[in-house]
């Protein structure tokens, strides 16, 4: 799937999907609402939920957050903390009688969405087209266990108002990361850090000793390629190929020769020669992430979000520290060449030299930055009228802190101590004056001004109850839109409002 048009392939209309989940680890507010949120509108995808990397978003608020119309109105937008990073990219679109998900290696961001070179694959499933289901079903369960970082309203919109407007979401009760059939000649399994690595996870699925050749194409690396080694050591028939960019990334500028590992440049294959058209021209980065494992009888792909570092596939003798998700494709070696298909074919052109190449000092890779000293953590927040309610991960004992509102342009809203009847309790209440609304995200501080917890921002509930997915709400705005495109229909109003009446009349006889 092409990079820039990830979004602009949702199949489209008023009744296909409503809602969609979507996690990154950086994040570009600019490019999300001007560019992602605008298409998702125009496929009438209404019910917009982010998880983003809590120390990434905790970086871009009050940076790069000013002058935005619609964050914490039309779509919400939570951090996840983990042990490392939260790395997975996953778009999942949720309809009536309809799932799909897309992911792969891209953020959200203009990079991630275009001027990369990124990859992305994605299944899809309805009434009659169940292939699939099993697979989007995992990842929904795979989703839901970051839910448990967040409260309240935040909450709500995925774990209980999505199921409860699609056919298709139930609970997943098979094996996680078994192989399931979606071609006469083509399994898929999706792997995942979680008790066990993505690294266990391949050894598992990958027969070691059948495997004659390994290619990994990764912009980030370890130091001192431990990871390339691992491979190396867990496959030990096999040669493996390694494609990098030269002037991008974080090569194993420190890895031991080995013979059986190879270095070539990626801006010599097809792939990498493709540009973007336009007036434009830009110097495309290496961000895609791909291991690709071939036999004798079968070939094997993983796409996703790991880098080749212990970061993010980790070791096999424990799991990695970020959280990452892809899926591993298996094919007959006769039906299917997936490096074709991605475009890793040319002249090769060796690089001679892994050490001398340079690691930017500047670039993160897949590691967040300095985790900020926090004793706190805010799950999320909720504003309804004038009542702001304030969800932390625990009961804390707190004493001499004061609750901080901010605008996006990080100007101070308000100022607030949290007095004694909010102590010790896991959800703290304030009613804000009318000056103090404009507040777009919160914090809490001690005495002396430092910062103690995360940032989060607050849903203004009566705002994003209007992007809600049910039936009643996306009639109402099929209305609007007629009536705002100059096509009144005074009849089907008349309709809406009778529908609406009818239901009222149904649940007060219910509850009689």
């Amino acid at each position: 799937m092409k990079e820039r048009e990830i979004y602009k392939e949702i199949p489209s209309g008023k009744n296909v999907f409503h809602s969609a989940v979507l996690t990154s680890f950086s994040f570009d507010f600019y490019h999300f609402e001007n560019q992602v949120l605008r298409d998702l509108r125009q496929k009438w995808i209404t019910s917009v939920n982010l998880l983003v990397d809590q120390r990434m978003l905790d970086c871009t608020l009050g940076l790069s957050s000013g002058h935005l119309k619609s964050v914490s109105q039309s779509y919400a937008i939570s951090g996840i903390e983990s042990i490392g990073v939260f790395h997975p990219k996953i778009n999942f679109f949720v309809g009536y009688e309809k799932l799909l998900m897309i992911f792969g290696s891209g953020n959200i961001t203009s990079g991630g969405h275009g001027k990369n070179h990124e990859l992305f694959t994605g299944f899809y499933a309805d009434r009659e087209h169940l292939t699939h289901l099993p697979l989007i079903l995992e990842t929904w369960k795979y989703l839901l266990e970051f839910t448990k970082q967040l409260e309240g309203y935040s909450a709500e919109r995925i774990v209980k108002v999505l199921p409860q407007n699609c056919k298709l979401i139930k609970p997943f009760d098979l094996p996680k990361h078994r192989f399931c059939k979606i071609k006469n000649d083509m399994e898929v399994a999706l792997l995942y850090n979680e008790a066990t690595s993505i690294s266990q996870q391949l050894i598992n699925a990958i027969p070691a000793m059948s495997i004659s050749c390994i290619t990994v194409i990764s912009p980030y690396y370890d130091l001192d390629g431990c990871t390339l080694n691992n491979l190396a050591t867990s496959y030990p028939n096999s040669v493996i190929d390694v494609y990098l960019q030269e002037e991008f990334g974080l090569p194993p500028v420190e890895i031991l020769p080995n013979s059986k590992i190879r270095f070539y440049d990626f801006n010599q294959t097809q792939r990498g020669k493709k540009e973007i058209s336009g007036k434009n021209k830009y110097t495309r980065k290496l961000h895609g992430k791909i291991f690709h494992f071939k036999s004798e009888e079968f070939e094997y792909c993983l796409i996703g979000s790991a880098n080749a570092t212990e970061y993010g596939i980790g070791n096999f003798r424990q799991r990695a520290i970020n959280e990452e998700f892809g899926a591993l494709y298996k094919s007959s070696s006769s039906s299917f060449d997936f490096l074709k298909e991605i475009g890793i074919v040319g002249k090769r052109k060796v690089i001679d030299n892994i050490h001398s190449l340079r690691r930017s000092s500047t670039l993160l890779g897949d590691k967040s930055p300095d985790k900020p000293e926090t004793k706190f953590r805010i799950k999320s927040i909720d504003l309804e009228g004038n009542l702001l309610q304030i969800y932390l991960d625990k009961n804390y004992n707190i004493h001499d802190l004061y609750l901080i509102g901010y605008d996006l342009n990080e100007e101070k809203c308000f100022h607030l101590p949290i007095k004694e009847d909010n102590q010790s309790k896991p959800v703290l209440k304030f009613k804000l004056s009318d000056e103090q609304l404009i507040s777009r995200y919160c914090t809490l501080e001690d005495k002396t001004g430092k910062i103690v917890s995360n940032k989060q921002l607050i849903n203004i509930i009566y705002k994003l109850d209007n992007t809600n997915p049910s039936k009643e709400n996306r009639k109402l705005r099929q209305i609007i839109s007629t009536i705002e495109n100059g096509g009144y229909n005074e009849f089907e109003i008349i309709d809406f409002i009778n529908q609406l009446n009818m239901e009222r009349q149904d649940i007060l006889t219910h509850s009689a």
